[in-house]
């Protein structure tokens, strides 16, 4: 979450990442062979670019930022 939240501040955007639900207290659980769930907030903390207000598209640039760094980490999003 560190590198996507550098690789962001480079373009503009600003927010900090916390980890939220059982994740927060630390009780992780899995259910067998299950993925694990690990819930975080985003809270932006200074004004948007203007090209990313439209929060559909700051999602999607999110996301697509968290995937790039979950590649070949047997981990996804």
């Amino acid at each position: 979450m560190n590198e996507v939240k550098l690789s962001l501040q480079k373009i503009g955007i600003f927010y900090t990442v916390y980890g939220i639900g059982s994740y927060a207290k630390n009780m992780v659980t899995r259910n067998g062979k299950a993925p694990y769930d690990l819930d975080y907030n985003l809270e932006i903390i200074k004004p948007l670019p203007p090209k990313y207000s439209d929060l559909k598209k700051l999602k999607n640039l999110i996301r697509t930022e968290i995937d790039k760094k979950l590649q070949n980490t047997g981990f996804s999003c």
